[in-house]
């Protein structure tokens, strides 16, 4: 499969078309880097509820990151703006979380 085909290429064009390195995407989400890279990798797979997070943070739909369908990342976001706009983006989706369970 190439790049973009699995949930691990998936994970990485959303995060990159957002501008956003890993470390930028653990402190949005408050995962680990190690745990994001193994996911990237496509050495291991979230869980729903950590699959929802990742996907609120990175402005797509969780569908996309599974199953490569639905609302893509918009490109790139200015730097200057991405971390302002992403917590943004986190807060109003992790409002949205308790509903989905």
């Amino acid at each position: 499969m190439g790049e973009g085909q699995t949930l691990g290429g998936r994970l990485q064009n959303a995060r990159e078309r957002q501008g956003l390195s890993i470390s930028d995407v653990a402190k949005l989400s408050g995962l680990q880097k190690k745990t994001l890279m193994n996911w990237g990798l496509d050495r291991t797979e979230p869980r729903s509820n950590r699959l929802i997070q990742l996907a609120g943070v990175l402005g797509v739909q969780a569908a996309f990151l599974l199953y490569g369908e639905g609302r893509d990342a918009p490109r790139h976001i200015d730097p200057g703006k991405k971390s302002k706009r992403h917590l943004q983006i986190f807060r109003h989706n992790s409002k949205r979380w308790p509903a989905m369970f």
